[in-house]
């Protein structure tokens, strides 16, 4: 099972800044004392706070755990950055689950793997996760390629544009749920 998170599909809108970089020329450290860029502790703290904030979709949330508790293998594919994306799993007690996120070079502040689109199921293959899934949970049209390899394809609070634009390019209708806690979209 795929599952994108709506509260974790926006969030990465910064990049880091290479540490040492302001006011100093541009000479190279050897590599072996590069630091990492500062990502890691904003991405867990904006995690920890999303996590404690009112766009929880905890209906979403009680699925997810549900599924776990029949011991179906529960996997996030995110296009959000992975420290910020394990940071509001672990706030929202999810930390069970396999993640397959968007990471960032720790040398330059840059993405070296961006998990969006089509890369999402090259990602969930190269993990290990297989090319075909039973169910994949998306609120966005991006995620086409995962609901296209799933058994049961489900649209989580859809308007009826994307309900449409869905049902045309996979030839059949999804499954729809809303959950609560989030706004609907018009």
């Amino acid at each position: 099972m795929a599952h994108a998170h709506p509260s974790l599909s926006y969030l990465l809108s910064f990049r880091a800044e290479k540490p040492g970089t302001a006011g100093r020329s541009r000479r190279r450290r050897p590599r072996s004392r590069r630091r990492p860029t500062p990502i890691r502790r904003p991405s867990r703290t904006l995690g920890a706070r999303l996590a404690r904030s009112d766009r929880v979709i905890w209906d979403g949330v009680a699925a997810l755990r549900a599924l776990l508790a029949r011991e179906w293998r529960v996997v996030i594919a995110t296009a959000s950055e992975h420290e910020l994306a394990a940071a509001y799993l672990r706030g929202i007690g999810l930390h069970a689950v396999e993640l397959i996120a968007s990471r960032i070079d720790p040398t330059t502040g840059r993405f070296h793997v961006h998990n969006h689109g089509t890369e999402k199921p090259r990602q969930l293959e190269l993990a290990g996760i297989g090319t075909g899934w039973t169910v994949a949970y998306t609120d966005s049209l991006n995620d086409l390629p995962l609901l296209q390899r799933a058994t049961r394809p489900i649209l989580v609070n859809p308007n009826r544009k994307l309900v449409r634009r869905t049902t045309d390019r996979l030839g059949t209708t999804p499954d729809i749920v809303s959950w609560n806690g989030a706004a609907l979209h018009d």
